[in-house]
C-alpha cells in the first residue's frame, strides 16, 4: 500500500471519533449504532498495534450491522466514512496485512 492510501486511513481513523462524524449517543451501550463504532474502533486499534489477523472479522461485523441496520439520517456521514474506511482497510489487509 502506498503512503496516500496510509494516509487516507490515518486520515479517516482521526475523524471516526470525532464530534463532527460521532453520531449522538454513539457511546451509550443500549444505542443501535454502538456495535457498529465498537466494531470500528477495534479496527482501528488493531491496525495501530500492527495486529492485522483480526481485523477481516470486525470488517465483517461492521459491513454486518450496516446491512442490519441502515443508515437514519443523522447518521449519514458517519456511515459513508465508515464504508469508506472498511474499504480501505480491505484493500490494506489483502495487500500488505497478511505479509
Amino acid at each position: 500500500m502506498n503512503n496516500l492510501n496510509l494516509k487516507n486511513i490515518q486520515d479517516i481513523q482521526i475523524k471516526l471519533n470525532s464530534a463532527e462524524f460521532t453520531p449522538q449517543f454513539a457511546y451509550r451501550r443500549n444505542s443501535i449504532i454502538y456495535p457498529l463504532v465498537c466494531y470500528v474502533n477495534n479496527i482501528t486499534s488493531l491496525f495501530i498495534s500492527k495486529n492485522y489477523a483480526p481485523i477481516s472479522t470486525f470488517i465483517e461485523r461492521a459491513k454486518q450491522h450496516i446491512e442490519n441496520n441502515p443508515s437514519k439520517a443523522e447518521w449519514e456521514p458517519y456511515y459513508q466514512l465508515v464504508e469508506n474506511y472498511l474499504e480501505l482497510m480491505m484493500q490494506f489487509i489483502s495487500n500488505e496485512g497478511n505479509k
